[in-house]
């Protein structure tokens, strides 16, 4: 029950010691004959040939895996962005007049910042699109709070002026 519970431990084993174990067991499994004869590690490596193998397949297989994982939670990560990204552009494409006349604010004074009232249902709206957020905490019930407009529906607008009723726009 001991040897299994510390089995199950060095399967949680960080990458970097992963690494270490592959790359201690394939060297000492892999090393030119002469250059284990100059280390004199010829008789270690003969008695233990089966437990460095063993070493370097468990612990390659787990730090590949451990990469494995990583890149997929990259990839998920990243499509998912895209995928929003996309989705948000064509939100854009389908602005009612008051958030067009919101957003065309940010092109017409060209400035990425604005203040709105913190309680205007078209300012939440953008904001839970992620079309605009709230630079900061400071502000006033009555004055209102800043909010900045995101990069990519800044550039997009930029490219994109007519989406917020601008027929010319000087960049």
């Amino acid at each position: 029950m001991i040897a299994f519970s510390n089995l199950i431990e060095w399967f949680k084993t960080t990458p970097r010691y992963l690494f270490a174990a592959t790359l201690v067991s394939g060297t000492a499994l892999f090393l030119p004959n002469d250059m284990v004869n100059e280390l004199g590690l010829t008789a270690l490596r003969n008695l233990y040939r089966p437990w460095l193998g063993g070493v370097f397949l468990v612990a390659g297989g787990l730090l590949a895996a451990h990469g494995l994982t990583a890149i997929t939670i990259w990839l998920r990560k990243e499509i998912t962005f895209r995928l929003d990204l996309r989705r948000a552009k064509q939100r854009l494409h389908d602005l009612t007049p008051d958030e067009k006349k919101l957003l065309a604010k940010y092109l017409i004074n060209n400035t990425r910042t604005q203040i709105f009232p913190y309680s205007d249902g078209v300012v939440s709206e953008l904001e839970a699109l992620v079309i605009i957020r709230r630079a900061s905490d400071l502000g006033t019930l009555l004055d209102g709070f800043p909010y900045n407009i995101q990069p990519w529906a800044w550039k997009h607008l930029r490219k994109h002026p007519e989406l917020v009723g601008i027929k010319k726009y000087k960049k």
